[in-house]
């Protein structure tokens, strides 16, 4: 009789330390999930507005005169607006890192290099103001010209607006801002799924 009696008082001790130990593992999870939510919220919070801060300064400081520029029917109006373009860019040069990259730069992702490229665009564009408009030659350097705007000119334009948010928003730059925003969904998921099982495990 004494031995079931000390058998069932160790058997509600042991009873009662799991028990225990449940509950303290439901609040270390209800905290770890409240926590990883509540941090990717007040992440995303300050990253998608920054994000949108970040793309109006760049277009409304630096891309409207690119993109104005290829909108223009005239060779004239478009060098105006490519000068514009240039010039702001050189006035502005210490608001852009040296390369669109952090590891492998390369003279394709270098600013100076775009740099120059778009100084070829300007200049061809002051030879083609010189031609005969009926000429063969100019319509071959129109052609060419929007050709250019259209393939490799976009590419040029990328380094340049890369450059500019690895110098001022590298939160925001390339693969960095995709880990961030990739790691605090999985974060919030991750979160969500453990406040989910808390709240199965309490009911």
């Amino acid at each position: 009789m004494q031995r079931n009696l000390t058998f069932h008082r160790f058997n509600a001790i042991m009873t009662d330390m799991r028990t225990k130990e449940k509950s303290m593992n439901g609040k270390r999870l209800k905290h770890v999930g409240w926590t990883l939510v509540i941090c990717s919220i007040v992440v995303l919070a300050v990253w998608i507005p920054s994000g949108i801060i970040a793309n109006y300064k760049w277009e409304n400081t630096y891309a409207s005169a690119w993109y104005l520029g290829i909108k223009q029917s005239s060779i004239a109006d478009k060098q105006k607006y490519v000068l514009e373009f240039k010039d702001t860019l050189l006035a502005n040069k210490a608001n852009f890192s040296e390369n669109n990259a952090i590891f492998l730069a390369t003279p394709n992702n270098s600013f100076d290099k775009n740099l120059q490229a778009l100084d070829s665009l300007s200049s061809r564009l002051t030879q083609i103001q010189s031609m005969d408009p009926t000429s063969f030659q100019y319509n071959t350097a129109i052609e060419q010209i929007t050709k250019q705007e259209q393939d490799e000119a976009g590419a040029m334009i990328g380094v340049f607006e890369g450059c500019w948010y690895l110098h001022n928003y590298p939160y925001l730059w390339n693969w960095i801002g995709r880990v961030i925003m990739v790691s605090c969904v999985v974060a919030m998921f991750a979160g969500g799924i453990m406040l989910l099982a808390f709240w199965v495990e309490c009911h």
